[in-house]
């Protein structure tokens, strides 16, 4: 079952199939939004428009325009989007990949295939991180100073 914090999703990948594979799935468990991009760059476009604000961002990493990886990248720069849930699907399963991928701020990493249950524990975990995350930046984040 998704989460209550995420009830409205971008699904980016190239393939218009495994979109209307994960649309479905997600829609299957309870995500009331599903909204679509076809490469980083549409994705982007989306979320620096933010007209419809979104709860997690699933993205595959091999795509033409921008990959996954600088659209991941592109929202950990970005202080409006940094605490976004980031969740890597991808065919690419070297340890290399992942540890590049957790290391520009992916929380999770999900190799196709994958299963129902699969997903559901990626995206879990995914929004555990981002809200660990989160508490961590607001606890690094200075109190500004109070006038004597």
């Amino acid at each position: 079952m998704m989460t209550r914090q995420m009830q409205t999703l971008l699904v980016v990948d190239d393939s218009r199939s495994m979109r209307a594979i994960l649309v479905r799935l997600l829609k299957d468990e309870g995500c009331a939004t599903v909204l679509e991009a076809d490469s980083g760059q549409a994705a982007w476009h989306h979320l620096a428009q933010g007209e419809h604000p979104v709860d997690a961002v699933v993205s595959d990493w091999a795509m033409p325009h921008m990959d996954g990886l600088a659209l991941l990248r592109q929202v950990r720069g970005q202080a409006a989007l940094a605490h976004l849930p980031f969740l890597m699907l991808t065919a690419e399963g070297q340890r290399c990949r992942i540890v590049q991928a957790l290391q520009a701020g992916a929380d999770g990493y999900l190799i196709k295939p994958f299963t129902l249950e699969g997903l559901r524990a990626g995206l879990q975990a995914a929004a555990r991180r981002a809200v660990a995350r989160s508490m961590a930046l607001h606890r690094a984040t200075p109190e500004p100073a109070h006038a004597p």
